[in-house]
């Protein structure tokens, strides 16, 4: 008969993860069901700035490549959808221990102020490293002929 020694702390921990699993998938889900995003949803970081050229939004998009995404101009708004697929590859059955990344469709829309410019060739958009650029001109001042 072998004797294995018993470590408290491994079951402890064993527990603890599946609790922090819990309380995350309880609120991942009323987070959906307050801002009616249903399942396969997700809403990217995004940060929106006023710079000297003018509007700067910078998305976070990790795993995707440019097919994955789009990025629109919509009655004075921006907008950036697409999708983000699980994986690749399919995982083997039952191998997936955890999943923390977020993946379905997304879309972010962004409404432009007055003084940018809506003209197609002053938008400019570059994906690197995961984070979507777009760069919005200002407008040229009309009242100054």
């Amino acid at each position: 008969m072998s004797s294995s020694k018993w470590d408290p702390f491994k079951d402890l921990m064993a527990l603890k993860d599946r609790m922090n699993r819990l309380f995350d998938m309880s609120l991942s889900r009323e987070l959906e069901l307050a801002t009616g995003a249903g399942a396969g949803t997700w809403a990217p970081t995004c940060d929106v700035m006023e710079t000297e050229e003018g509007l700067l939004i910078q998305a976070e998009l990790p795993g995707l490549s440019e097919g994955d995404y789009e990025v629109l101009l919509d009655g004075g708004e921006v907008v950036i959808r697409g999708d983000r697929k699980l994986h690749k590859s399919k995982p083997k059955q039952g191998a997936i221990f955890r999943l923390d990344g977020r993946y379905g469709t997304f879309r972010r829309a962004f409404t432009l102020p007055d003084w940018a410019d809506e003209a197609q060739e002053n938008i400019k958009a570059n994906y690197s490293d995961g984070v979507l650029e777009v760069k919005i001109g200002r407008a040229k001042n009309r009242d100054s002929d």
